[in-house]
């Protein structure tokens, strides 16, 4: 940065993080390690200092590890899905006790970060869900209708369903799969956001592989990730839509919103 800048320009741009550096200063004399930044500050605080944090970088007084900067993104994503209920709730003090469940067992056991999130997540979806039913603690019923609305998180709720069990007592079990029912709901949902993207013009990239996305889902079956790996060569015009090459086969979705005649 220093290189392609200037000093004198680096030093311009620097100076709006001073607060930053000033609490670094404060709490250790130096820059520690990346893993000690991000335990003080936060990835949130860090990515709105990311020129700072670039420029320790590249004049090689931290380096970036990944991981920790996953970890301090899913421990933050975690802090915010507590926030969403009142301290005071019988939903917090469930979501908060499983929460010391699970670190504890990410400390003992090895298990990620990314997997205490998403149970985290799943867990308050449940509690949300529960609250509308008007059944705290959760019940059976919660838990069947959480999973008939949402069948993706099966696999990610099924820790708070043991804490629920082991640790509370409830009577609860997940319930045995049914994939016609599972696959009816799939259809469901692609076939709403298929419905609310038609009307919506595909003005530049993001919104065309916002429809490809949903198109190729609902039409062909593909996952939806397909349309944010497909290489923009790949997509073509043809007989008033879109064709779409993903691993020597090819798509045809249509064009929809009011812009039709705008390029992929």
């Amino acid at each position: 940065m220093v290189a392609t800048t200037g000093a004198q320009k680096t030093a311009l741009k620097l100076e709006r993080f001073l607060p930053l550096f000033l609490d670094i200063e404060q709490r250790w004399g130096d820059i520690p390690n990346y893993a000690e930044l991000v335990a003080a500050f936060g990835v949130a605080r860090l990515r709105r200092s990311l020129l700072a944090l670039r420029w320790m970088e590249e004049t090689g007084r931290i380096v970036v590890d990944e991981k920790v900067k996953r970890d301090g993104s899913d421990r933050q994503r975690i802090r915010t899905t507590l926030a969403m209920f009142d301290r005071s709730s019988h939903g917090f003090a469930l979501l908060s006790g499983f929460h010391k469940v699970m670190i504890a067992e990410q400390q003992l056991q090895g298990t990620s970060m990314r997997t205490v999130r998403l149970s985290m997540t799943a867990a308050a979806g449940m509690l949300r869900r529960a609250s509308g039913m008007k059944l705290m603690p959760p019940t059976q019923a919660v838990l069947d209708s959480y999973l008939t609305r949402t069948p993706g998180q099966r696999a990610a709720v099924t820790r708070f369903v043991r804490y629920l069990v082991e640790h509370k007592g409830v009577e609860m079990r997940i319930p045995p799969t049914n994939p016609a029912r599972a696959h009816q709901l799939k259809r469901r949902r692609q076939e709403r956001r298929v419905l609310r993207l038609m009307d919506k013009p595909l003005t530049d990239a993001v919104s065309t592989r916002r429809w490809l996305g949903a198109a190729l889902s609902y039409f062909h079956g593909l996952d939806a990730a397909v349309a944010r790996a497909v290489k923009l060569e790949q997509i073509s015009r043809r007989d008033g839509g879109l064709l779409v090459e993903w691993q020597g086969d090819e798509y045809w979705v249509p064009i929809v919103g009011q812009a039709a005649n705008s390029g992929p």
